[in-house]
């Protein structure tokens, strides 16, 4: 019977070290190799994908374009009138008419850090060290009933975004950010592989951080289309 006890808490220990020996980068690595790979991912020059946008009952469709570590931009289509956002290496700029006016405006400074890492397709971790950023796992938690991996990265500019990886499929499932207070939540499904071969959500369902609730819908991706850079650029009033 001591022989049984013995071997139990041999494996017990084992398993609790296997656990907590997970290291950041161990399950950034593997959220990598899940959705292709780090070499498919590093290919990828370019995104463009179109859907729907829906907020508070309003919906529109969505163009996103991404030129990878040079500009993201997006444009949302309500009733004829266009909502648009873009951002470069260098800076940002939207209009949004339910504002107020139709003219372009630039993104004030703290607006831009809190955005400006959407010119990566990789995302926040692909190369999160080369951009002076930090990574550490902060343990085990719950989306929606599944356990995932929590990894939380903050930025040089002091932005925080935590990580929810699903243990199983290794998918991001949730991502939360936080920044000056405010705090944006990302939940995301319907995952593809695209004609090029990496795997990506379709679903993105958002709690902003005025509480309003929004779902993006992706129904088609294009990899490494030709893109204009000047697309990015501000238009001139």
């Amino acid at each position: 019977m001591k022989i049984k006890h013995t071997l139990l808490l041999l494996v017990l220990s084992i398993t609790s070290y296997n656990l907590f020996a997970q290291s950041a980068d161990d399950i950034i690595n593997d959220y990598f190799t899940a959705i292709g790979g780090r070499d498919k991912i590093g290919q990828i020059n370019s995104v463009h994908m179109t859907g729907t946008f829906s907020i508070m009952g309003n919906d529109g469709d969505e163009e996103v374009t991404i030129l990878n570590g040079k500009g993201f931009k997006s444009v949302v289509s309500f009733n004829g009138q266009n909502v648009e956002q873009a951002v470069t290496d260098s800076g940002g700029w939207m209009i949004n008419p339910f504002m107020g006016s139709s003219d372009p405006v630039a993104l004030p400074q703290d607006q831009y850090a809190a955005v400006k890492d959407q010119i990566y397709v990789g995302g926040v971790l692909f190369n999160y060290k080369n951009n002076g950023s930090q990574a550490q796992y902060l343990g085990m938690d719950n989306v929606d009933g599944k356990p995932a991996y929590k990894i939380e990265v903050t930025s040089p500019d002091s932005l925080k975004t935590t990580f929810f990886i699903d243990s199983s499929t290794h998918y991001l499932a949730q991502l939360i950010r936080e920044f000056q207070g405010q705090v944006t939540t990302a939940k995301y499904s319907d995952f593809r592989k695209t004609d090029f071969g990496n795997i990506m959500p379709y679903a993105e369902e958002l709690t902003l951080p005025q509480g309003m609730q929004a779902t993006m819908t992706t129904s088609k991706v294009e990899v490494n289309v030709p893109v204009d850079p000047s697309v990015f650029d501000m238009p001139k009033q």
